[in-house]
């Protein structure tokens, strides 16, 4: 497992949530503005999120996420 030194990596960047209204209900979309693959934490970063935002959707549908890794 590799170490991150640097802390303040998402520093100046912004989450950012948009709700739309669509034809079969709504439609989310998520950005992560700043968040670039010339950051250390990119990958892991990117992953994470996938795998959050897959529970958000499994929760969101079912009832059932698993929010915490294990």
């Amino acid at each position: 497992m590799k170490i991150y030194q640097k802390k303040d990596e998402w520093v100046g960047t912004q989450i950012v949530w948009q709700i739309e209204e669509s034809s079969t209900g709504s439609k989310i979309k998520f950005m992560h503005k700043g968040l670039v693959p010339m950051l250390d934490c990119y990958e892991v970063c990117k992953g994470g999120w996938g795998y959050f935002l897959g529970s958000l959707k499994n929760y969101l549908e079912t009832g059932m996420g698993t929010p915490y890794i294990e």
